[in-house]
């Protein structure tokens, strides 16, 4: 009765595993498939339910510390379980454009995977790059992303540990006195796994992200495309931008944000605007020379089988406008028209 008030039934399989594979390597024989038919049915998972927008929004409004700040913008940009941040040194971070940064997660394990933060958070972390800096210690491509507490004349810091992650974010939680409700032995959010949640639910909810990228952006391996599906990290970015201004935590930074894609654009159909209108004056242009050429054709035509319509010096005089260029004006035009075409395309 007690291990069923305090163990759920989902749990059972994980520590029983542990203990069929100590029999196994020591030549035990028992029956484990009987024992398996033993395993009570599971329940409804718990602990699904994301962080949200306005959660996050208040954690950072009662962080002291811009370590603390820049980490948790960081868990909300990429999703990231707060075991690759042990092993994350600086010269796994790398600007990419647009304000932007990419971070290189595991790397050279199996679950390599690049990650990105938003200009929220990129700048968060640069402001944190800074005051370590002004704090006197001299960071290396080998320097931890995220470091214990710093003590002046700390020579080699050491990178923030798990225990120390899921730390920061339950301060955050406390002093936001955000409530989670506990249901059995787990909370409806997870401490660290709220942000993960939250970011696979703002990637999947947008239809203009490829599903297939928002996997690899999770780091998740499913059916043939975890192991054929090799996109490039240029690739995951262009997908992961569409994401930005939904994973922008600040209302204002989400504002800047959302104004410079509307001004992208807004750019973007004024050279749609000017490619259409330099294309509709190519066609009066072409038409005016074409009509000019139709007409010399048929004069020649003509001119094959002449009438007695038409005197000598009609004749002459016709033969030599249809030999005649094009008129000069409109030809002119044509070549300005042309010309023009290479500034307008290639902007």
């Amino acid at each position: 009765m007690h291990l069923k008030e305090t163990l759920s039934p989902n749990s059972i399989p994980t520590m029983y595993y542990g203990v069929e594979l100590f029999f196994s390597m020591n030549d035990v024989t028992i029956n484990f498939k009987k024992l398996r038919r033993m395993f009570p049915a599971k329940v409804k998972r718990t602990g699904d339910k994301p962080y949200t927008t306005e959660d996050i929004q208040k954690m950072l409004s009662v962080t002291r510390y811009k370590r603390d700040r820049a980490f948790i913008l960081f868990l909300a940009s990429t999703g990231a379980r707060v075991g690759a941040i042990e092993g994350l040194r600086l010269r796994h971070v790398e600007k990419i454009s647009a304000g932007c940064k990419s971070v290189l997660l595991y790397e050279n394990a199996e679950e390599e995977y690049y990650a990105f933060l938003t200009p929220e958070a990129s700048k968060a972390m640069e402001e944190y790059f800074d005051e370590r800096k002004e704090d006197g210690e001299k960071l290396t491509p080998e320097s931890p992303v995220f470091r214990t507490t710093w003590n002046r004349g700390l020579i080699n810091p050491k990178s923030l540990t798990v225990a120390g992650s899921k730390n920061i974010i339950y301060r955050a939680l406390r002093h936001a006195r955000i409530k989670r409700t506990k249901q059995g032995n787990v909370y409806d959010i997870q401490l660290d796994m709220g942000f993960r949640k939250r970011f696979n639910t703002i990637l999947k909810l947008n239809n203009e992200i490829n599903s297939n990228v928002a996997e690899k952006l999770m780091a998740h391996k499913r059916g043939l495309d975890g192991a054929y599906l090799k996109p490039t990290r240029d690739q995951c970015f262009y997908e992961f931008s569409k994401a930005i201004p939904d994973l922008t935590i600040s209302p204002e930074e989400r504002q800047k944000v959302t104004i410079q894609q509307q001004e992208k654009e807004i750019s973007k159909l004024g050279r749609e605007r000017k490619k259409i209108d330099h294309l509709e004056e190519g066609v009066n242009i072409i038409s005016t020379l074409m009509s000019e050429q139709w007409v010399k054709n048929d004069i020649w035509k003509e001119l094959e089988n002449p009438t007695h319509h038409h005197t000598e010096q009609q004749i002459l005089s016709l033969k030599k406008f249809v030999k005649s260029p094009p008129e000069q004006e409109f030809w002119k035009m044509f070549l300005e028209w042309s010309k023009r075409g290479s500034e307008v395309y290639h902007v």
